[in-house]
C-alpha cells in the first residue's frame, strides 16, 4: 500500500434525493482526503443534479441510461474511477469521518480489500464482528459483516472481479466470497458507517410477502457458490433463505414443505429449531482468528 493512497468514493443512488446530500457530505468530511467522489444515478425518475449543486466540482455525477440495478451502477463507478482504491457508499448510508483511515490502518502490505463494522442511524446496537481478517471460512455461514457501504478495495482487483449484475440479492456476500478466495479481507472492528434502517424497511416488508416462486429467484447467489460452499453449508444456506420471515408468512406450511424438498429435511429442521430456540443464525467457526 502506498503512503498516500488515492481513494475514489462511488455513491450509488436511485430516487432518494432526501438522503443523498448527507451521504456526500460524509465522504467529503473524511480524515483522509477522498481523491474524487462519483455519484452514479441508476436512471432515477428524479434528477439528483440539483441536490449536488452545493458541492460544485467536488462531485462528479454519472447518470445511467436505463435502470440496471445497484451492481451495474457500482461497476460503472469503478470503471470511471481514477483512484487506486474504490470505496462504496449507498445513498442512504453515512460514513463516519475516520472510516477510510481506520480501514487503511487495519490493512497489511498486500491486502486488496477491507470491511468494517456498522451502526444504525436510529441508535440500535452497533454490529461489530470479533475478527481481524475475513476468511473464506467466515463467509460459508453467510455475511454477518456489513453491506457494500463498508467495502473498500483496490480498483484493479474490482476490474478483475466486477460485481455480479445478474444477482437480485446477496451481491455483497458474493463479492466478499470472491475477494476472500483471493486473499483474506482486512476488518476494522469499529462502527465506521451508519445504516439508515428505516429506508430499508420497505424491502423487508416486500420480502415477507414474496411467493415461493419469487423467493426461489433469491437463491441464485447460493446456487452460484454451491461447489465452494460444499453440500452441508449449501443446504443450510438454502434452508435459511427459503425460511426467512417464516413466522410472518401467511402460509408457512407451504414454505416449510418447499424447503424440505429443496434443502432437505435435516437442514430445514435444523433451521426451524434454531429459530424456535432463538439461537443466532451465524456461528463463528473454530479458529476464526478473534481479535
Amino acid at each position: 500500500m502506498s503512503a498516500h493512497p488515492t481513494v475514489t468514493a462511488v455513491i450509488t443512488t436511485y430516487d432518494r434525493t432526501e438522503f443523498l446530500g448527507d451521504a456526500v457530505r460524509s465522504v467529503l468530511m473524511q480524515s483522509i482526503r477522498t481523491t474524487e467522489v462519483i455519484v452514479v444515478d441508476d436512471a432515477s425518475p428524479t434528477d439528483p443534479a440539483p441536490v449536488l449543486t452545493e458541492f460544485e466540482d467536488r462531485v462528479r455525477l454519472i447518470r445511467l441510461d436505463a435502470n440496471s440495478g445497484a451492481n451495474a451502477a457500482r461497476n460503472a463507478g469503478v470503471r470511471a474511477a481514477s483512484g487506486e482504491w474504490v470505496a462504496f457508499l449507498d445513498d442512504d448510508d453515512i460514513w463516519r469521518p475516520d472510516k477510510t483511515e481506520e480501514q487503511f490502518a487495519a490493512m497489511s502490505d498486500g491486502d486488496e480489500a477491507a470491511l468494517c463494522g456498522l451502526e444504525q442511524i436510529d441508535g440500535k446496537s452497533p454490529q461489530i464482528c470479533p475478527v481481524a481478517r475475513v476468511t473464506e471460512a467466515h463467509l460459508r455461514g453467510g455475511n454477518p459483516f456489513c453491506g457494500m457501504s463498508g467495502l473498500i478495495a483496490r480498483r484493479d482487483v474490482l476490474l478483475q472481479e466486477p460485481l455480479d449484475e445478474t444477482l437480485p440479492n446477496g451481491q455483497d456476500w458474493d463479492i466478499y466470497i470472491r475477494l476472500a478466495r483471493r486473499r483474506p479481507l482486512a476488518y476494522a472492528a469499529a462502527p465506521l458507517f451508519a445504516r439508515r434502517y428505516g429506508s430499508h424497511s420497505g424491502i423487508t416488508l416486500s420480502a415477507q410477502s414474496e411467493s415461493v416462486e419469487a423467493l426461489e429467484k433469491r437463491t441464485r447467489v447460493i446456487e452460484k457458490h454451491r461447489d465452494w460452499l460444499g453440500e452441508t453449508h449449501y443446504r443450510r444456506r438454502l434452508a435459511s433463505y427459503l425460511l426467512k420471515y417464516i413466522g410472518k408468512r401467511k402460509n408457512p406450511v407451504r414454505f416449510v414443505l418447499h424447503a424440505m424438498r429443496r434443502a432437505g429435511a435435516s437442514a430445514t429442521v435444523r433451521h426451524l429449531a434454531r429459530k424456535a430456540l432463538r439461537r443466532p443464525e451465524f456461528t463463528w467457526p473454530q479458529g476464526h482468528n478473534p481479535l
